[in-house]
Formats: C-alpha cells, structure tokens, sequence
C-alpha cells in the first residue's frame, strides 16, 4: 500500500530506482519506500529548473518576471531566520546589543564633491571623510546675515530708571545679570552701592561708586558691570539721582 507519492515529470529511464526499508517510530510496523536517485536528474517546474549538474547556467533559468509562452507559477522566496520565523532580509543583532555576526547594517556615501539631485530623484544618505553623518540646515537661519556670512548677535536688555536717591531700590528680587550702570548727573560725594541681595541694598556689596568732590570726567557717565547677580540685584543710593540700571 502507497501512503505518499509524487508525480516527477520527465524521462526516468536509466535513472537510480531502490526500494528502502524503514520502521516507524510510531507504530512499530516496517515500510517501503521508493527512492528517485537524482544524481542525474533534472526537475522541471515550468520555467524554473532545479539540477545537480556543476555546468549549469544560472542565466539560462528565467526569472519570474520575463515573458514565456505560457503561465508558469513560481514560488516566492523567503527569508528564514535561525529561529524559523519568516520574515525580509534583516541583521541577527538587535539595536544597542554587542555586535557579532554578519548584520545588515545601514551605510552612507562621501562625496568629495556633493550631487546635485533632480526633482524626484533618489539620494545616498551622504558622510563626510571620517564617516561621520554629514547633516546641514540646506537654508539660512533667521538672522543670519548671508551676504557676509555671519550670525547677527543682538544683546537684549531691561532697564530700571531710578529719579531720586534711596535705600533698598530693587532692580531685580531674583537672580539676574546686570550688564551696565548709567549715572545720569553729578552729585559731589554721591554714593552708590550694588548688592547681590534681592532686598537689601547692602547686604551683599558687589559694586561701591564714590563720586569725587569735583566733576572731573564729565556725565552722563556709563559703568560697564556685566556680572551675574545669584539672589538679585538690590541697589543703596545716596545724592545720585537719575540712575539707570541695565539688566535681564
């Protein structure tokens, strides 16, 4: 009794026939098996043809999608992973893990001279010489000034004018950076003291400015500070009036 079989197309004469016992595992009982010797055997499907012989042409096989005279059902193939599980052509090594093995890994191309791609075209992920991924912005930023090639920097500030003397004037109650101290008239003897305080005036002194008994330099007069101030800027005045104070 034949349990399987299978139809082989083609000429089997002279071809290796033998008869292999075996038993089964399952049962127990012995069968026969015929065995097709392919050694020199060609099995066609089609266009496609599968063969032993060393001296076949792989060209000489068609591929499936070239024109035949009739329609032949070819079988797609697939990539199989150690672990048995279909899937497309991929590296064996996870992001982040040790690398080993042979992965598909991602790669790029140097240009010394960079392409000029058409509207549509596809383009080469680019590095530079060291292999590094070679990334720009392509347009300008805003503020740049591009016909002299530079960033334009503006410095931007908030001010405190303060008319009359007094104590304890708060410029700033938190941290802050206070850039530039303008006296707007002379007063002999004035004084003002500068605190890195967020209420007291002299709590914390950074800055003291004596006014002479005569005006030798002549106002408005301007102090560049620029000093970061790490619990406020609090200011003590005595005479001076027209303060202004710089700061952000």
């Amino acid at each position: 009794m034949v349990d399987n079989f299978i139809v082989i197309p083609g000429d089997l004469t002279g071809k290796k026939l033998k008869t292999v016992t075996e038993t089964d595992a399952t049962d127990g009982l012995k069968k026969e098996k015929l065995v097709v010797g392919l050694e020199a055997l060609d099995i066609e499907i089609g266009q496609v043809e599968l063969k032993d012989a060393d001296s076949d042409v792989q060209a000489n096989v068609k591929a499936a999608d070239t024109v035949r005279t009739s329609d032949t059902v070819v079988l797609a193939t697939q990539h199989i992973n150690a672990a048995g599980v279909v899937g497309g052509v991929q590296g064996d090594i996870a992001a982040n893990a040790a690398d080993s093995g042979n992965p598909v890994k991602v790669g790029g191309k140097y240009n010394a001279t960079p392409p000029t791609l058409d509207d549509g075209d596809r383009g080469d992920v680019e590095l530079d010489v060291n292999g590094n991924l070679n990334n720009n912005l392509a347009t300008a930023l805003a503020g740049e000034d591009l016909d002299n090639d530079v960033i334009k920097v503006e410095e931007r500030f908030s001010y405190h004018y303060q008319a009359a003397p007094s104590a304890n004037v708060v410029v700033k109650a938190a941290a802050g950076f206070l850039h530039k101290i303008i006296l707007g008239a002379w007063v002999t003897n004035g004084i003002l003291e500068v605190s890195d305080n967020a209420s007291d005036g002299d709590g914390a002194i950074m800055l003291k400015i004596t006014a002479a008994a005569t005006n030798i330099d002549g106002f408005p007069k301007e102090i560049e500070v620029n000093a970061s101030m790490a619990a406020g800027i609090t200011a003590d005045i005595v005479g001076f009036t027209d303060i202004t104070f710089i700061y952000r």
